[in-house]
């Protein structure tokens, strides 16, 4: 068993075939949900195969609907057989590469398939793939499974898996199984079990040393809800466990009795067991296939062994023999219901008549059986008629066992009703506590939304401020700009003076430079001088106040 809590996602080949089969038994309220939940795949199957066993509600009917739009379904109804019949036909009946189990009650999460597929691909040596799981009421809310946590926390903690599932079945179910479509080839399909067929199957792959891996991501809602197939006998299924327990015991100590770590590792199954109250129904199955045909010690991977089968016949466990008159599995339930009924009752007087009278019922069909059975084998009989003697004397242990636990039972159901107060009266305090955090978390919360609201004001008039500032912003640059633009205009035109200035400056030059030449050849002419000799004169004989004189 592999255990990776984040494994992180992996891309799936897209060639890979996935069937989905889907076992249908009078869930007309829960059958659609299913298929939604297999039509929002994000990886979709090739093809979803539906048996109907048998179902007398409106079921059958629904799917037949739905197959109209779905040509990817694949229907047949027939009597009731039983969950492993169907399952065992629809996977022959399957073409896919891998096979997804959905029983009709259940809802795969949207990444199941693909998360399923691309781990069993990036691993080959992965036979099945098994995720965490949700739990939901028959109306599809979220319900807390403390059992479950608990059970996942116990197998986190051993990281072993058969451990784990003797512990408790936190695989749950069917629903929970990807399994690569070759492996029924080898390992078999599901045995004749009615509630334990999915225990027994994985147990099987364990003794055949093969993989499961435990992905843990929530990818499955489990229906909780009235009609639960594993609620409707809770003793049915403790014997169909205890069996399931003793034959894997039985081969395991087959396979591995001679390792030096054995016995360390049988103790450990047999505290579980004690815890469980399943001991002793286990030793007395482990009793009955010692007594028969006794395999080597080499692994058994074939569907079915034969011990086992005869041990489900003999119990009439098997679905053949499923409502046969009295058979022995009858008895072995009824004295689980007894105990457990007692155990509910724990207050009260073990009625110790009852019981004596209820073994010595048990220890004459016992007596009668055997009897029966060594007609056609006496060493059977004399090995039946030794193995009456044990059970005798196991009865009369048990007996006084029983009767000493019932006293244990009572003693602790007064010290549980005790604690049960006392956690009432912590609860109480832990309401109030919480109401009034709630109160003052009420509080805060609405003075915090008050200053969001005046933040809020603030940002807006920042904003409109922004957005003013911005526009006087953007009026100044095209100002900048046309300033500019007549600036560059002057700087063209006072270029264009500059220049003119210029040209001026060098005419006005050379035509000073010309009467400068000029004046100074009349100064120097001899006519010159003689008109200015007698402007002097002219100006020396004039009369006082005259213009001349002026």
């Amino acid at each position: 068993m592999q255990l990776n809590p984040r494994t992180p996602p992996l891309k799936p080949d897209a060639d890979a075939r996935i069937s989905v089969i889907i076992p249908l038994y009078n869930h007309e309220k829960y059958i659609e949900a299913a298929l939604g939940s297999v039509f929002a795949q994000s990886l979709r199957p090739d093809e979803i195969i539906v048996v109907d066993d048998g179902s007398v509600d409106g079921s059958a009917e629904k799917v037949r609907r739905l197959c109209k739009d779905h040509p990817e379904i694949i229907f047949w109804s027939w009597p009731n057989q039983g969950a492993h019949h169907t399952l065992n036909a629809a996977m022959l009946r399957a073409t896919g590469d891998f096979v997804a189990i959905l029983n009709s009650d259940d809802c795969f999460h949207p990444e199941r398939l693909a998360a399923c597929l691309a781990f069993a691909q990036a691993n080959p040596r992965t036979d099945v793939v098994a995720t965490g799981m949700a739990f939901i009421d028959g109306r599809g809310d979220d319900v807390a499974s403390p059992w479950y946590e608990s059970a996942v926390a116990f197998f986190k903690q051993e990281g072993n898996l058969s451990l784990g599932l003797f512990n408790a079945n936190f695989l749950v179910t069917t629903s929970n199984l990807f399994i690569r479509r070759s492996i029924f080839d080898s390992i078999g399909y599901f045995a004749p079990l009615r509630y334990t067929h999915d225990l027994e199957f994985c147990l099987r792959l364990i003794l055949g040393k093969r993989q499961i891996h435990f992905l843990d991501r929530p990818l499955l809602s489990y229906r909780l809800h009235d009609a639960n197939t594993i609620a409707e006998n809770k003793a049915r299924e403790d014997v169909e466990r205890a069996a399931v327990f003793a034959f894997f015991l039985y081969r395991l100590e087959l396979q591995d009795g001679s390792s030096k770590d054995w016995r360390s590792w049988l103790e450990r199954y047999v505290a579980i067991l004690g815890r469980q109250d399943l001991l002793e129904i286990v030793e007395n199955f482990l009793t009955t296939l010692d007594a028969g045909p006794r395999k080597s010690g080499k692994i058994v991977t074939d569907a079915l062994s034969e011990e086992f089968l005869i041990l489900l016949s003999r119990l009439g466990a098997d679905w053949v023999a499923h409502g046969a008159e009295n058979p022995l599995l009858a008895q072995f339930v009824a004295a689980r219901n007894d105990y457990l009924q007692s155990k509910e009752n724990a207050g009260g007087d073990p009625k110790l008549v009852g019981e004596l009278k209820t073994n010595i019922k048990w220890l004459t069909e016992q007596r009668d059986a055997w009897q029966k059975t060594s007609e056609d084998n006496a060493e059977s009989f004399n090995q039946a008629l030794e193995a009456m003697r044990t059970e005798i004397s196991w009865l009369t242990e048990q007996r006084n066992a029983w009767q000493k636990i019932s006293e244990e039972e009572r003693k602790s159901f007064n010290q549980a009703l005790d604690e049960m107060r006392s956690g009432n009266a912590w609860l109480s305090e832990q309401r109030d506590a919480w109401q009034q955090t709630s109160e003052e978390n009420t509080k805060s919360y609405s003075q915090a939304l008050e200053e969001i609201r005046v933040g809020n004001v603030w940002l807006s008039d920042q904003r409109d401020a922004w957005k003013r500032t911005t526009e006087i912003h953007e009026e100044h640059s095209k100002s900048l700009e046309h300033a500019l633009e007549e600036m560059r205009a002057g700087n063209t035109w006072l270029l264009g003076q500059r220049d003119a200035w210029e040209l001026a400056a060098a005419t006005s030059g050379e035509e000073v430079a010309r009467c400068h030449a000029a004046l100074h050849g009349l100064l120097s002419s001899r006519l010159f001088r003689l008109l200015v000799r007698a402007k002097l004169l002219e100006l020396r004989h004039a009369p006082p106040g005259s213009a001349a004189s002026g």
